[in-house]
């Protein structure tokens, strides 16, 4: 009868053994699931930065592997990015910065790391507002392109905050008036 017993108690407690381990296996797979839904594909940001930028997927994963954009999380063999890594953001405002405001890589990546908490959001606004505010090129009277130099200086400006100090408000403001007050200062005075 003892023996009975124990068995007994050794099946239910096998059977509590089992039932916890395939709780904690479901409850793993739902968790990871809901993380996998949660995360957006690289293959789908992949496919946006193209169809938009025609920036290579390629130059992506470089981007990546160098520090200039999160890497991705691997979840098996497939790789997601969070939402708050705002992937595509940055890689927007890398590919204006250069192809826009002419900036090199290293220069791009002092931006990258000064900016690490900020809202790249933010920062992609900030460069369409001066590139729609302070165009390098304005069109004249007569159809002809020229270089307007108040946007290229507001911009240097503004770029040079970006490497030493995080987004702040009113930045475009402080840029105009500060290149004003550079202009101002250079300007030759009045011929005798």
């Amino acid at each position: 009868m003892a023996v009975k017993l124990c068995n007994s108690l050794l099946h239910n407690f096998d059977f509590l053994i089992y039932t916890a381990t395939a709780t904690a296996t479901v409850t793993a797979r739902l968790k990871k699931m809901t993380t996998k839904e949660q995360k957006i594909p690289a293959q789908d940001i992949y496919q946006q930065l193209y169809s938009s930028l025609k920036v290579n997927p390629r130059t992506v994963q470089w981007y990546a592997s160098e520090g200039y954009i999160p890497k991705p999380e691997k979840i098996g063999t497939e790789a997601f990015y969070s939402p708050e890594a705002q992937v595509a953001t940055r890689v927007r405002i890398i590919h204006s910065l250069q192809k826009r405001f002419g900036m090199r890589l290293k220069e791009i990546k002092e931006i990258v790391e000064k900016q690490a908490e900020s809202d790249w959001e933010e920062i992609y606004n900030l460069l369409s507002a001066m590139e729609e505010l302070f165009p390098y090129y304005e069109i004249d009277d007569f159809g002809h392109e020229y270089i307007d130099d108040r946007g290229g200086g507001i911009a240097k400006i503004i770029l040079q905050r970006l490497r030493t100090s995080p987004i702040s408000q009113g930045w475009l403001s402080d840029a105009q008036e500060e290149y004003e007050q550079q202009s101002e200062s250079t300007s030759p005075g009045p011929d005798y």
